[in-house]
């Protein structure tokens, strides 16, 4: 009795040849039905996963890359199998089929190739791709660490104002020539003004996710600064620098809420939640400043570095991998703009903020009489009116474009802006003057 050969349904598929059986039913397929249904090469194995800085930035990165090297070593293995079928079949065939029929290919192999979907249907799209999150854990400490970073924010601006004169009047000291409490009260909002476009358009550029760890990282070592050196110029260095960490978190936490959320109630959450948090930073600054004695002035430091340290950590955990093709945009980084809007913002603030100092010494001249004022001064002005220009005409890509004041509520926002911060600060300094 002759049993009855097991022939590949998708035989047919693969093979014109298969689809001529002449009614035979103990016919056995041709030899192009392995080659076609097992082509793969080594040359088609995708190359091996290697470890590197940027797949161990975040713990997403490091799931992933993990995962690629699995699902690498599972398509090696499967190759091998393919390779394998594929020589038995060759030596199945050189050596005579028995009219008994013959064994179909392996099933995995020809499974693994081709699939048999039906015309028209697409794949259902599972609930779970929506997210970009593995796990609710991972969005909460996402959502935790935007919000940390508008709540330090409001922190190290807020608290300040009330422990300046404390810094000064225990364990720092006044001399000819300073600029008085204005410039340490000031220097992190100018700082912060003077970079936030740079680290925009560095965030629009290769993502949020490295800007923003710059910045919390940045900001958890020098808030430790003035803790530990206590001197004038060691607490002028330390509030520059924390102004430069906010800048570049600040930017970069809208760019991957952006990239993590579709438009939609979900993110409007995290927006305002985001918000929220500017008012509880702001009054928590005034509350540990002033619960805190005067002989522990630092512990308002310590306090900052250790809720960016935690924000750090929270970042690594919870924020997921940004898969946006940053290269499409066509973007580039303005460095002319950039630095000539820095070093003017820069100039500019710095001869308004020395220039009622400069004549402590002799009440009877102008402040802007002397060098140290109009020099700044007139630097800042030609570098802000040289930046016009290579916004405007110079730049391929500026950081400011002129369309971006073209609707007529832009003009009216920032007017608004100017004067809400500028008396915002002059509310900073006589309270840090009281």
């Amino acid at each position: 009795m002759y049993s009855t050969p097991t022939v590949p349904q998708t035989a047919h598929l693969l093979s014109p040849e298969s689809d001529i059986r002449n009614n035979d039913p103990y016919k056995p397929p041709p030899l192009s039905f392995y080659e076609q249904a097992l082509p793969l090469t080594a040359h088609e194995l995708s190359p091996r996963p290697r470890a590197s800085l940027t797949k161990l930035s975040s713990f997403d990165n490091l799931l992933t890359y993990r995962e690629e090297k699995a699902q690498w070593k599972r398509d090696s293995s499967i190759l091998q199998q393919r390779l394998d079928g594929k020589a038995f079949a060759l030596n199945t065939d050189q050596e005579g089929l028995s009219d008994h029929g013959i064994d179909s290919p392996p099933s995995t192999a020809v499974n693994e190739k081709f699939e048999v979907v039906e015309a028209g249907a697409d794949p259902p799209v599972s609930p779970a791709q929506k997210s970009k999150f593995r796990h609710f854990a991972g969005e909460v400490g996402f959502c935790f660490t935007i919000a940390m970073t508008q709540f330090l924010s409001e922190y190290l601006i807020s608290g300040f104002a009330v422990e300046l004169p404390r810094l000064f009047y225990v364990e720092f000291a006044i001399g000819p020539g300073s600029l008085g409490l204005f410039w340490p009260a000031s220097l992190l909002s100018l700082i912060l003004s003077a970079t936030l476009l740079i680290f925009a358009r560095l965030s629009d550029m290769y993502g949020g996710y490295i800007p923003f760890m710059f910045g919390a990282t940045w900001l958890t070592i020098w808030t430790l600064g003035p803790a530990f050196v206590h001197s004038t110029l060691m607490l002028d260095i330390s509030r520059a620098m924390q102004g430069l960490a906010i800048a570049a978190f600040m930017p970069s936490s809208f760019v991957m809420v952006s990239s993590v959320y579709d438009d939609g109630p979900r993110k409007n959450f995290v927006l305002g939640l985001y918000s929220g948090c500017a008012p509880l930073g702001f009054f928590a600054g005034f509350l540990a400043a002033g619960a805190l004695p005067e002989a522990k002035t630092h512990w308002y430091f310590w306090i900052a570095s250790a809720l960016s340290f935690v924000t750090v950590i929270s970042a690594y955990f919870s924020v997921p991998h940004d898969k946006t093709e940053r290269k499409s945009l066509g973007l580039k980084m303005d460095w002319l703009g950039s630095f000539l809007i820095t070093a003017g913002l820069v100039l500019l603030a710095y001869s308004l903020a020395v220039e009622p100092y400069a004549n402590q010494f002799d009440h009877s001249r102008n402040g802007f009489s002397y060098p140290t004022v109009y020099g700044p001064f007139s630097a800042g002005i030609v570098c802000l009116l040289v930046a016009v220009w290579v916004e405007g005409w110079y730049a391929s890509c500026p950081l400011l474009p002129f369309d971006f004041f073209k609707p007529r509520s832009v003009m009216a926002f920032c007017l608004a802006g100017l004067c809400f911060y500028a008396s915002y600060g002059a509310w900073l300094y006589m309270s840090a003057e009281l």
